[in-house]
This record gives structure tokens, C-alpha cells and sequence, in this order.
């Protein structure tokens, strides 16, 4: 009888020659540091996983994921971003000190989020493992992305929903970000977020960044981060500030205060007054907060 476990370890033997002869040409065809290669080494890690060489499939998971971040950080162009947060302690901390705060998985509130740690794989488990002085733990901020190509530059924040999930029910505030190329610099990588009905990934980053059709109406993107902090500078800044519907007095006068001398413009969500369900967003005049 032919033994199984040696047909299916033949078979991944197999794919791992034909890779590595892929990888040979991709690299003689477009050097070293392509998505291509960077693909190849996660597809390798894959395999070496499978065949229960672990030292290997780490190594290799490493290598993908450190040329994603350097071609990664080549490619990125200054990018604005929306945030939707409550106004509290950690809110004004950002605020005042320029800080962004990046969540561990456990923090995001879609259980399904993040698939690639959910895995039984103790490959993927141990590399990505929460611990201080792993470079390789994953940490997530997630933002909305800014439509620069439409008319309404706020499409993509006037939906309700994403004030009633994010913004403390209109209380809060969205704030407009605008990340340079140096915010990059600390390890991470920035990727769009994939809405799919299936876990099909092209790459290992792609299993932070897919999420079930049912979340696409967020519009989200992402920054992965593989440093060590949670929280780190801005290298950026704050351009705007949105104030919800519902926002209370008091939050509105504190956040005026937290800006005097900061180039950022201020906003408002208000109701609609033709269409009962609608959000317009209007800027507020300079005097009232820049006094």
C-alpha cells in the first residue's frame, strides 16, 4: 500500500521546488525587492509549515513580511484619513500630545476580524504572539479612507452608522488625519481593506486586512504596525475636526481650546433639513474657535 503521508509530503516538495524556481525568475526579472518575491516567500512559509519544518516557514514569513514593509513605505503617497472617536481621556491625550494609538486584535470589535490570528497554526501563533519584545506582533489602526477623486469630500463620513458605532451616537468627533511618508517609518504597512465572502488571500498581510461583505459600508483602510508600542507619534497631523450631530456644548468648547494655535479646521454633522435621514457637514467660521 502506498503510504499516504509520503504522497502529500512528496506533493509539497513538489510545489516547493517549483516556487523556488518561480521566485529564481521573478527575481531575475524584477529584482529583489517586488510584491512578487515578497508573495513567494509567504507562499514558501506556507509549505514549509505544511511539511512541519516550522524553523523554516518562521524564517520565511519574516522575510515577507519585512519586504512588504520596505516596498511598502516606498510606494506610499501623503494620504489623508478620517477617524471616528468618542471624546474622552485617550481622545484629548492624542490630541494635545500627537500621539495615534494603534489596537492589538483583541481590541477590534469584529471577532471574525484579523483571520490570520484566529489560525490553529502554531506557525503563525508564535510569530504573531502578543509579547513586549516581539517586532513581529501585529498591531492595527483603523481608519476611513479619504475620496479625493468626488465632489463631497465628506462621502465617505456622513453615513449615520459609522457615527452611532464609532462616535459615541453623534456625540464625538471624526477627525481628519493626513499621514506623510516618515509614518511609515516605524514598521508598518499601509493596505486597503478587502471585502470578501471567503478567506482567499494573495498574501500574508491580506490576512489582517479582510473582512465579510457585510462591514464594507465602513469604506476602511489600515495601518499595520510591527513595532513594539501601541501608541506612537503622530509624523503626521490633524487637519480637520468633524463635531456629531449630537455633540455637547461643553465637548465643543473643550476641543476649541485643545486647538488654539494648531492649523486645524473645525466642522459639524447636522441633520439634513429636506431629507430626514441625511447628514450634511458644514464648516463652523474661523471666529468661533480660533479667538
Amino acid at each position: 500500500m502506498i503510504n499516504k503521508k509520503g504522497l502529500i509530503m512528496n506533493e509539497i516538495d513538489r510545489k516547493i521546488k517549483e516556487l523556488l524556481e518561480t521566485l529564481d525568475t521573478s527575481v531575475k526579472i524584477e529584482g529583489e525587492n517586488s510584491l512578487n518575491v515578497a508573495y513567494a516567500y509567504g507562499n514558501l512559509g506556507v509549505l514549509y509549515k505544511d511539511k512541519g519544518n516550522y524553523d523554516e516557514a518562521t524564517e520565511y514569513y519574516k522575510d515577507s513580511i519585512d519586504l512588504t514593509i520596505e516596498i511598502n513605505k516606498k510606494s506610499y503617497e501623503t494620504k489623508k484619513f478620517y477617524k471616528f472617536k468618542s471624546i474622552d481621556k485617550n481622545t484629548i491625550d492624542m490630541i494635545v500630545r500627537d500621539k495615534i494609538y494603534f489596537s492589538n486584535k483583541e481590541g477590534l470589535n469584529d471577532p471574525f476580524d484579523c483571520p490570520v490570528m484566529n489560525f490553529k497554526d502554531e506557525v503563525l501563533n508564535s510569530l504573531f504572539e502578543n509579547k513586549g519584545d516581539n517586532e513581529y506582533h501585529p498591531k492595527i489602526l483603523s481608519l476611513v479612507r479619504y475620496e479625493d477623486d468626488t465632489e463631497n469630500e465628506f462621502e465617505n463620513i456622513n453615513n449615520p452608522l459609522m457615527w452611532s458605532h464609532y462616535a459615541k451616537a453623534h456625540e464625538g468627533i471624526c477627525i481628519e488625519y493626513e499621514f506623510d511618508n516618515s509614518f511609515l517609518d516605524d514598521r508598518i504597512i499601509y493596505t486597503k481593506v478587502k471585502y470578501k465572502d471567503n478567506l482567499k488571500a494573495e498574501n500574508v498581510i491580506d490576512l489582517f486586512a479582510i473582512k465579510s461583505k457585510f462591514w464594507s459600508y465602513e469604506k476602511e483602510v489600515r495601518f499595520i504596525s510591527f513595532g513594539e508600542k501601541n501608541l506612537l507619534p503622530l509624523k503626521g497631523r490633524i487637519t480637520k475636526i468633524i463635531f456629531g450631530c449630537e455633540c455637547k456644548d461643553d465637548d465643543r468648547e473643550l476641543i476649541k481650546e485643545l486647538i488654539k494655535g494648531k492649523d486645524i479646521e473645525l466642522y459639524e454633522a447636522k441633520r439634513d433639513n429636506n431629507d430626514y435621514f441625511k447628514l450634511d457637514i458644514e464648516k463652523l467660521p474661523i471666529i468661533e474657535y480660533h479667538i
